[in-house]
């Protein structure tokens, strides 16, 4: 097995079919098998893994400390996850970690095509204004 079982706990399957598993360091590793790469955002440095890891300075609830080398390792866990086990992982597994899986969908596809309703797909967004309500009936 290459990757992720899908009815693992944490696990999201993006628009792709690509599986990441997002979980919070503070409780215990889930069972099974471990990642080949881990992200992980936290303020200060994680411990040492046995496995690939990328450490995002990241402090919690602020944005990271360098926007790039974040672009960098998210673009490198999405294509490491056609067929790798990725993790992300932040303290408590919900604020940075949510916000890091949302940008992997994006980046996978979320928002596009039709019905999107982003910027550039028929939606409100820069230089177009939201469109107004429908009229209340009655």
């Amino acid at each position: 097995m290459t990757g992720w079982d899908e009815d693992s706990a944490g696990i999201l399957r993006l628009p792709s079919g690509r599986l990441i598993r997002g979980r919070g360091l503070r409780t215990a590793m889930p069972t099974g098998h471990p990642p080949h790469l881990g992200i992980y955002l936290q303020g200060a440095a994680p411990p040492e893994f046995g496995w690939d890891s990328r450490w995002v300075r990241w402090p919690d609830f602020w944005l990271p400390r360098d926007r790039a080398y974040t672009a960098e390792v998210l673009t490198e866990a999405l294509r490491r996850a056609d067929g790798e086990r990725v993790e992300i992982a932040c303290t408590g597994g919900v604020g940075r970690t949510g916000t890091a899986l949302a940008c992997l969908a994006v980046l996978d596809g979320v928002g596009r095509g039709a019905g999107g309703g982003g910027p550039g797909r028929g939606g409100a967004g820069p230089g177009r204004p939201r469109p107004p309500p429908a009229p209340m009936a009655g």
